[in-house]
């Protein structure tokens, strides 16, 4: 009873507003501490420039081995951290200390759950995925593996279902760039105003409503500038 008293007393000051751990055994106190003021600092960041309605309460999972990480996601040990079901899952987190990218994984699976608070429908997947990518600074560290054909952004989008993970990576890259040309282009309030649910507009509509531009021609401006790359 006082052992259970006392995981209930540790648990309690870290979980926070919108964030409960599990599995925590084996991470140390200082890493769960900062771990915790991270996501929600960064939620809450988030929250106040895009305003959205939802309000979740997530768990993050600290999977004990790559083994558990892979039973529990059914994905890859080249996958550092995996968001599903209002879940965050974590590879060991001294895997991901190792490798230097503990809080940019944070931060990327975190602008998932972030578009799920959004819950706008028409929002493309290469729009969700080029957004966690370069806002979780994940473009200075994703690179481009391998060639993909492409003529349009559902066309990169598409290798993010590769088998091959060096197409998926290149993917990643595109898509970080695609972030990066709107952002510098148009600005990034209004790249945040498509991520409001307007059931009056589809995506494509929103789109050429807030940049002032028909879809296609900016599209084929990005394609121009990702085949520079």
């Amino acid at each position: 009873m006082i052992l259970l008293y006392i995981i209930f007393a540790f648990l309690l000051q870290y979980n926070s507003s919108n964030f409960a751990f599990k599995n925590v055994y084996n991470v140390p106190s200082n890493d769960l501490r900062s771990i915790s003021y991270f996501l929600q600092s960064e939620y809450d960041s988030f929250k106040k420039k895009i305003k959205f309605k939802l309000n979740f309460k997530t768990e993050v999972i600290f999977c004990s081995s790559l083994d558990d990480f892979i039973n529990k996601t059914s994905t890859s040990s080249k996958i550092g951290a995996v968001y599903k079901n209002k879940k965050i899952f974590l590879q060991p987190i001294e895997i991901l200390k190792r490798k230097g990218i503990l809080y940019n994984i944070l931060k990327h699976e975190l602008i998932h759950l972030i578009f799920e608070c959004v819950n706008n429908p028409n929002i493309p997947k290469w729009f969700n995925e080029s957004y966690a990518i370069y806002f979780s600074g994940d473009l200075d560290r994703v690179r481009k593996k391998v060639k993909i054909k492409f003529d349009s952004l559902t066309d990169i989008e598409s290798y993010l279902k590769s088998k091959k993970y060096d197409e998926v990576q290149t993917s990643y890259y595109y898509l970080g760039l695609v972030m990066q040309y709107l952002i510098t282009n148009y600005g990034e309030d209004r790249i945040n105003a498509l991520l409001v649910d307007n059931n009056n507009y589809s995506f494509r509509d929103s789109f050429e409503k807030e940049l002032g531009e028909k879809y296609d021609n900016v599209e084929q401006k990005i394609i121009e500038y990702l085949k520079k790359h």
